[in-house]
């Protein structure tokens, strides 16, 4: 059964909500914890450039990058929830979750870029 097709099983949903919700979570920790390298970097260092350009190519990209993935993931997590299964429901309540718990490390990185950029 296709995830598109007009009455896909609640899990089908869920899934492809949790997927989507994962994928930019582990550039979302390599964003912090360039943010704490760049941070720490005494101001004028020459040897923290290029960590700072990776970082600021990682931020400008994260724009669209979590905004994209991070909206498919609760529009996918929205339907999974409103399919009557409970994995379904659980599987969309957790990619939910994952997007709002995301919010703070999002909001940290981008501070600690338009602080130091």
């Amino acid at each position: 059964m296709s995830i598109l097709s007009s009455q896909p099983p609640g899990k089908a949903w869920g899934v492809a909500a949790l997927t989507i919700a994962l994928i930019p979570v582990p550039f979302l920790i390599l964003l912090n914890v360039l943010s704490l390298v760049v941070r720490s970097a005494p101001p004028g260092d020459p040897s923290f450039v290029p960590a700072m350009w990776i970082y600021g190519l990682l931020a400008v990209l994260g724009v669209l990058f979590f905004t994209v993935f991070f909206l498919a993931a609760i529009a996918l997590g929205i339907a999974a929830v409103r399919r009557p299964r409970r994995a379904g429901k659980v599987l969309g309540w957790v990619a939910i979750g994952i997007v709002i718990l995301a919010i703070p490390a999002i909001w940290t990185g981008y501070l600690v870029w338009t602080a130091r950029g």
